[in-house]
């Protein structure tokens, strides 16, 4: 089994497309459970993809077969490191959100956000805003956000549902049906 694994990873690093792709499937177990030792269940996927991406462009600078499994795993490492940086952006948006009053935001966003998503987000209610920004910037769970600003569960769900349909269609290229 281990000499299968070595001749699909010598084809592999010869760009042969499906020896790649048997060698993606038998370490994807391997992949997918360090990854969920790393990330949230729902970026799992998102990071294997980007990691056997890289993966294929960088296989032929791969020199010792051996070495393969811990390198894809370094792969991996680094995607999470730039998930986490992303997220790390989000944040720091979402902390320079000022409370102006009770129900309002003034939203100051930083270089990563487009001027068309700044102005879809500024055009939301503001109490739809802080539901917006609160589950997609901070993540927070329904509930959470639920129980910060004192509504019900189901309530949250449909503002939030109505918000990001509000910003879909003001993100949406003009001319495209909805």
């Amino acid at each position: 089994m281990a000499i299968d694994l070595t001749l699909l990873i010598r084809r592999a690093c010869e760009k042969d497309p499906e020896a790649f792709g048997r060698l993606a499937e038998r370490t994807t177990p391997l992949l997918r459970r360090h990854l969920r030792r790393k990330v949230d269940l729902d970026a799992v996927e998102d990071l294997m993809q980007e990691t056997y991406k890289d993966a294929w462009k960088g296989m032929t600078g791969l020199r010792d077969p051996k070495a393969f499994k811990g390198w894809l795993i370094k792969l991996a490492n680094g995607q999470v490191r730039q998930l986490r940086e992303r997220r790390d952006r989000q944040r720091v948006a979402l902390a320079q959100l000022s409370t102006t009053h009770e129900e309002t935001y003034e939203v100051r966003f930083d270089s990563g956000w487009t001027d068309s998503v700044k102005h879809a987000v500024e055009t939301l209610e503001p109490k739809t805003q802080k539901i917006v920004l609160m589950r997609c910037c901070e993540e927070r769970s329904y509930e959470e956000i639920a129980a910060t600003l004192d509504l019900n569960p189901a309530t949250v769900r449909q503002r939030l549902s109505r918000g990001l349909e509000q910003l879909r269609g003001c993100l949406r290229p003009t001319g495209e049906a909805s």
